[in-house]
């Protein structure tokens, strides 16, 4: 049996943006479960704390690095997720070009239930 690499392509391609959506979807929903309080620096000084046995004062200096450097976390988290997606779209627009009009309208739907999953998720 002989495969036919414009069989193969579109096929390969799926999988793989398959396996980035739902690789991100798996990395954004362990990182808001794990992210809750994460605006609080004092469930992380208390982590440093229990693990890293810190008396008083290297609480006070731990909260003290956390607090100063969350503003500049945050934009970062922002700044990388827009880039994220900016090249998610962008490798979207190329698949497309590659599928059929039927598959093409399979893969906007495919997407419009990861971004409700999304959706969802943000809101929790």
């Amino acid at each position: 049996m002989k495969l036919d690499w414009k069989q193969a392509v579109p096929v390969f391609v799926m999988g793989l943006v398959l396996g980035a959506a739902l690789g991100s979807w798996g990395q954004r929903a362990a990182s808001q479960h794990h992210g809750k309080g994460r605006s609080d620096p004092s469930r992380m000084v208390e982590k440093f704390s229990r693990e890293l046995k810190l008396d008083a004062a290297q609480k006070d200096a731990v909260r003290a690095v956390l607090e100063s450097r969350r503003e500049s976390m945050r934009a970062f988290k922002k700044e990388t997720g827009a880039r994220f997606d900016e090249i998610r779209l962008s490798m979207d627009s190329e698949i497309k070009k590659v599928l059929t009009p039927e598959q093409q309208k399979a893969f906007d739907a495919m997407h419009e239930r990861m971004a409700a999953r999304r959706r969802r998720a943000e809101e929790r």
